[in-house]
């Protein structure tokens, strides 16, 4: 059945979540998915055909994890360096630690400077005991120190990682107490009425990122419902655990914004795990992950998060059994860098962003008439450049993963008709499988096969 697109007014709940303007507010309208209007959650901001947003968006959304502190594979910058700017990735998170370990911070700078890639600070590792506990103090006041120093690299910066997990064994009674005491340190350095400091004041400041997989999550947003007055973004941790990539992510943003109220999202950790010699972390093989990975951002940059892959480098060695090791972009089978070897995810991500990139300047494109028909299931996102094309991206939320017996799925493949007015150069491009496009052709319909994988039309001005 044909479906054709619609405007419709955003709610004052989603002017709320993304920060727009009144003006902006009144010029969005709703993105267009086929299929019933449970996609369609309360509270999530729908791009439409008729505000397409810019193509640069989408690699402005994206972030990757790395860990400089650690005297580890990450200790191999030039690699490091390289392999950023070959991913064409235009923000990192990493820890901001006030002993700064192997001189992270200049290593982050360096970054910046060179490459203009921004920090997202993750400030101060959680203590786990009374002792650890009284020595925050001063570790704020160095991570302060740090902080002020390398202002300009900073996006963003979160609270305490995961205060709420149990990774390390029970946690303290006083979690939330200290939490509260280390967001309001946070704020207050960056937005109290004696900073000065401008730079710092461009910073936003998001929440603590609580550790998803706890059976005490609900709650544990509700609890920090006093932690609001101290933070401008929610800090979300959302892994799909090996399921499709849009597991539960309107779920628990809805727990999170029942407590902490709603705002813009950032999710600083996603990620498959791809060590399919663990019986932990519910991994899945490279292949399949590549195919998951495109459709994770969009389901994201559909829904108006930052998104921050976790992580770049798996951890060696290969032959491990630490499921812990096994959540990046690259193998690493040796610490000697030459050995490293970028998986099938990094190559979807690599292809993707490069589709997408087309400078950070501010860019409003026109409306695009078009009109989706046959399947059902499909997603869709579309972007625009200045060049006048548009980038559209079809998807469907299917599974291609059987986690629990360790197998594959290959559901059917469903047609996407797009229609457009008039006769359109489409060029189809498959990001999760090869660098070059699949066809081109000039006409007025095009129908588009999909099964799991993400599909972009490139639609010439």
């Amino acid at each position: 059945m044909q479906q054709q697109l619609k405007t419709r007014s955003l709610t004052r709940r989603t002017f709320l979540r993304t920060g727009l303007s009144a003006a902006a507010v009144a010029g969005i309208a709703s993105r267009s998915h086929l299929g019933s209007t449970t996609q369609h959650p309360p509270g999530v901001r729908l791009a439409s055909f008729n505000a397409p947003a810019h193509s640069q968006s989408v690699v402005q959304r994206f972030g990757m994890n790395i860990q400089p502190g650690s005297a580890n594979e990450y200790a191999n910058f030039t690699e490091v360096k390289a392999l950023l700017q070959g991913l064409g990735v235009r923000k990192v998170r990493a820890p901001v630690n006030a002993t700064d370990p192997n001189n992270a911070m200049p290593y982050l700078a360096d970054l910046y400077t060179s490459l203009g890639i921004t920090v997202h600070g993750t400030a101060g590792r959680f203590p786990q005991t009374d002792t650890q506990r009284s020595a925050m103090p001063k570790q704020r006041t160095a991570m302060a120190t740090a902080i002020t120093k390398y202002a300009g690299m900073f996006n963003s910066l979160g609270g305490y990682n995961e205060p709420n997990g149990t990774r390390f064994g029970p946690r303290p009674t006083w979690w939330l107490d200290e939490t509260l005491t280390h967001q309001e340190w946070l704020w207050g350095l960056i937005h109290g009425s004696s900073t000065t400091n401008s730079a710092l004041q461009q910073i936003l400041v998001c929440g603590p990122s609580l550790h998803d997989q706890v059976p005490t999550l609900q709650q544990d947003y509700l609890d920090c419902s006093v932690l609001k007055p101290y933070m401008e973004r929610i800090n979300m941790h959302r892994y799909p655990a090996g399921m499709v990539p849009s597991n539960l992510i309107d779920a628990r943003t809805k727990w999170a914004t029942a407590g902490v109220g709603v705002m813009p999202v950032v999710v600083t950790e996603t990620s498959y795990n791809n060590g399919m010699n663990t019986n932990s972390y519910a991994p899945v093989p490279t292949d399949i992950i590549a195919i998951y990975a495109d459709r994770l951002l969009m389901e994201h940059v559909s829904r108006d998060d930052d998104m921050y892959w976790f992580e770049l480098l798996n951890n060696y060695p290969p032959s491990s059994t630490n499921g812990q090791y096994f959540w990046g972009l690259v193998s690493v089978p040796d610490p000697d860098p030459s050995t490293w070897q970028p998986m099938p995810a990094y190559r979807t991500y690599q292809r993707l962003l490069g589709l997408m990139k087309d400078g950070d300047a501010p860019y409003s494109p026109a409306p695009l008439s078009l009109t989706l028909s046959g399947a059902s299931d499909v997603k869709s996102y579309l972007v625009g450049k200045r060049d006048g094309s548009y980038l559209l991206a079809l998807w469907r939320d299917v599974s291609l993963w059987d986690r629990k017996t360790r197998t594959r799925l290959n559901p059917p493949a469903a047609t996407a008709v797009v229609t457009f007015p008039t006769a359109k150069t489409v060029t189809v491009y498959t990001p999760s499988i090869r660098d070059a496009a699949y066809s081109t052709a000039t006409a007025a319909q095009h129908s588009v096969s999909l099964s799991g994988n993400l599909t972009l039309l490139q639609i010439a001005a």
